[in-house]
């Protein structure tokens, strides 16, 4: 489509288009929509070396706005557990956002060259499934891209997302590291797991549980049964 009342550079989002005219910025609603984003490449760092696009096609579009940007459940295969599965909390920004500074808690890099770091609990027992239960912030199998079973953006208003990463590490840090582990905590009324901590985590903050794992039955054990919100101080 070719853009309409000569608008320069447009972008199309929330069912209009943007673009410059000599009269200034203009929008032009339309009744269709979303279908395209301007490419995400980012900004070379150095020759030879080429940073992903954000999933956009070979014509420059589809693609992601901020690619990897955004507050994220992961999951991947539990180690030793074969067939079980492990949900940790992924949150990404800007490289140049202030708030990924050196010292931060942003310590990780992704693909998209965005400052990332995870949230997800673990056993503390010598042997597996012994212990308590205990979260960390970017234990070193939640960090890692791959192998995973999935990554997905949480919904939420984009307004909100400062709030919701504050949230995030300020229930973290509430929670006292004391509860006893079990790898199977269903039906064990006093134990719960890394699953249960993820899923407890984001009810107490206000962020929905992703449905992925719903496809999954029995795969993800503790995620039916979440940390108590008096867990994390309320």
């Amino acid at each position: 489509m070719s853009p309409p009342m000569d608008l320069t550079n447009p972008v199309h989002e929330f069912q209009s288009m943007v673009g410059n005219t000599p009269g200034g910025l203009k929008a032009i609603a339309f009744d269709f929509d979303d279908a395209t984003r301007f490419d995400a490449t980012l900004t070379g760092r150095g020759v030879p070396s080429v940073e992903p696009r954000g999933f956009g096609s070979r014509q420059q579009n589809l693609a992601q706005r901020n690619p990897g940007q955004g507050i994220f459940a992961k999951a991947h295969e539990v180690l030793g557990l074969t067939g079980y599965f492990h949900v940790a909390i992924w949150v990404a920004i800007a490289r140049t956002d202030p708030r990924a500074a050196p010292g931060s808690v942003f310590i990780n890099e992704d693909e998209f060259s965005n400052k990332y770091f995870t949230i997800g609990g673990a056993p503390t027992g010598l042997l597996p499934c012994t212990g308590n239960l205990k979260s960390d912030l970017s234990r070193g199998a939640d960090v890692s891209p791959n192998p995973r079973l999935f990554k997905v953006r949480l919904a939420y208003r984009s307004g909100n997302e400062a709030q919701l990463i504050d949230a995030l590490l300020s229930k973290d840090a509430a929670y006292g590291d004391n509860l006893p582990y079990a790898c199977f905590p269903d039906n064990n009324p006093d134990y719960y797991n890394s699953n249960s901590f993820a899923a407890g985590l984001l009810s107490v903050t206000g962020l929905p549980r992703p449905s992925e794992p719903n496809a999954y039955a029995n795969k993800f054990p503790g995620w039916w049964k979440p940390l108590p919100a008096s867990a994390f101080g309320q």
